[in-house]
């Protein structure tokens, strides 16, 4: 069985803010001008489903919208400043989508920066990381799905 492939070259970092702006009560607070970022299109390329574009923190799959919950905030809290922003920079080079900050956690001086200045959209949400991923992950699944319209008469 083959799958077809995801149809979401074309998503930018404003329709997903604005098509899940209330129901994962976003809010915009970094990198405003990177409204028209997209998913690198060797990640959609290389996404079996779209499980594979979304999830908490990665520097393994740089590429995918990137959520840091309640422990990813933690984490970076304890590493020496040097440390974290060579990880920011990282993930931040690859160029996600954007960044999420979830959990009701503050994103850190660091990582709004580094946003700012790559134009890397940066939203924040007090729901849940686990929820935020979840949400994306059936939004991504809907929005990028293969569809086909078929004209018929019923009898």
């Amino acid at each position: 069985m083959t799958t077809q492939p995801l149809l979401l070259e074309g998503v930018t970092a404003q329709q997903i803010f604005d098509d899940n702006v209330s129901d994962l009560k976003l809010s915009w607070i970094g990198g405003l001008e990177g409204a028209d970022r997209t998913f690198p299109s060797e990640a959609v390329k290389a996404a079996a489903a779209s499980s594979d574009l979304v999830g908490h923190l990665n520097l393994i799959h740089p590429s995918r919208i990137q959520i840091f919950g309640e422990q990813e905030v933690d984490y970076h809290a304890q590493l020496e400043q040097k440390q974290r922003q060579d990880q920011i920079s990282s993930l931040i080079s690859k160029t996600p989508p954007c960044v999420i900050v979830a959990d009701g956690k503050t994103a850190d001086a660091d990582l709004q920066l580094f946003c700012q200045r790559s134009s890397t959209p940066l939203f924040t949400t007090t729901i849940s990381a686990a929820e935020v991923i979840d949400h994306l992950r059936t939004y991504l699944t809907k929005i990028g799905a293969p569809q086909i319209t078929m004209h018929g008469v019923f009898m």
